[in-house]
């Protein structure tokens, strides 16, 4: 029995998209997708500014997209994906390719999600060409993919045991999946990430108050 304070998965997912949508993704529905927003000229001149005051270049660099797929390419891949998961979107205005995904954990075992897992990072690589290159090289793709459970024992559960094994990482080619756990019963949210994201992402509260809000 769910304890007062849970939410449903129905209510969850709601959530999620409009959280996404709000920090600029574009959800697949009905096998059609709303056109994502690409990285606009004075947003790629900033991650060429950022990464050449990292490595200490200046003076003309490469910044852009050397060939953009088009439409009916990303919407093939987009559906390709969505048979892993029960809701998926997708965010490209930073230049690097950012996939949202959210799975009904509650009916699979943990063993099928590592398998699934596994299976949506081999898709990933598929996206890399939806990235912007700066300084010669593309920017990040990855996956987070949230699995929300409705009981906190199934939840602690896959934490402990299954959700390291979730994690992906192509460091050289800057693919990475990564794994948010969401504990619907206890209105709590585990988010498996690179060590660097923790120290320059503060949005721990905002995030739990975007995915928890109560819908009555």
């Amino acid at each position: 029995m769910q304890s007062h304070m849970s939410i449903t998965q129905e209510d969850f997912f709601a959530n999620l998209i409009e959280y996404s949508k709000e920090g600029g993704f574009s959800f697949l529905v009905d096998d059609k997708l709303d056109k994502p927003q690409m990285p606009s000229p004075a947003r790629l001149v900033l991650a060429k500014i950022a990464a050449g005051a990292a490595l200490g270049f200046f003076g003309s660099l490469s910044t852009g997209y050397s060939n953009i797929p088009s439409a009916p390419h990303l919407l093939s891949d987009m559906k390709g994906m969505s048979k892993h998961c029960d809701l998926l979107g997708i965010r490209l205005r930073d230049g690097n390719a950012v996939l949202r995904m959210g799975i009904d954990g509650d009916n699979i075992s943990n063993e099928s999600l590592v398998g699934r897992f596994a299976m949506i990072h081999d898709l990933l690589f598929e996206f890399r060409k939806y990235t912007a290159r700066v300084l010669m090289t593309k920017c990040a793709t990855g996956a987070q993919v949230l699995v929300a459970f409705s009981e906190h024992r199934r939840a602690k559960e896959f934490n402990d045991g299954f959700a390291d094994k979730c994690k992906h990482t192509a460091i050289l080619k800057k693919v990475h999946t990564q794994p948010w756990i969401a504990d619907l019963e206890d209105r709590e949210i585990n988010r498996l990430r690179a060590p660097i994201e923790h120290l320059v992402v503060r949005d721990e509260e905002k995030l739990k108050a975007g995915l928890f809000l109560s819908r009555v």
